[in-house]
């Protein structure tokens, strides 16, 4: 007996791009609304925590300006709408990471890399990478004094120094 492939299975490489494509079309709106969400989400956190409202409201503002243009520009220039609520996303976490940068803000980078890898090819995903990395630095760097950023260094400098620095046998 002879095993033969059956070929009535595979999909065409286009046909795969194609709905690939449309599940990422398709993908934007739920995606604005869960980005909207967030952004309420952090502004209800300060308020609670009783923190200066002004950058929680300019988060806010841009989250949702970002959105609406996105949701209107969605319909005919895709990656336009995906680029600008990209970019309102970083700006929104920069401005978060500024006004915390001893808290965990920085971490939210790795949503926006989850949301741009959903929505963009590869090649955009990694510009989008480099993007809020950039960002991050910038933000941190203009937030932070140079003392704070010395504090999470010298730790880790010491730690590799001690485990790696020499002693005399005995």
């Amino acid at each position: 007996m002879t095993a033969a492939a059956d070929t009535s299975q595979w999909v065409p490489e286009h046909d795969l791009d194609v709905e690939l494509g449309q599940l990422r079309y398709d993908m934007l709106r739920p995606l604005v609304g869960a980005v909207l969400i967030a952004g309420w989400g952090w502004f209800s956190y300060v308020v609670l925590r009783s923190w200066a409202l002004r950058n929680a409201t300019i988060t806010v503002v841009i989250l949702g300006l970002t959105s609406y243009v996105a949701l209107k520009l969605g319909q005919r220039r895709y990656r336009s709408a995906c680029w600008t609520m990209l970019s309102g996303m970083i700006i929104a976490q920069s401005l978060t990471v500024a006004s915390h940068p001893h808290s965990l803000a920085p971490a939210t980078s790795v949503l926006i890399i989850i949301v741009a890898n959903a929505l963009l090819p590869f090649p955009e995903t990694l510009g989008a990478t480099m993007i809020v990395w950039a960002a991050n630095a910038v933000a941190l760097r203009l937030a932070a004094p140079v003392r704070v950023m010395t504090q999470w260094l010298v730790p880790s400098i010491s730690w590799r120094w001690t485990c790696w620095r020499w002693a005399p046998p005995g």
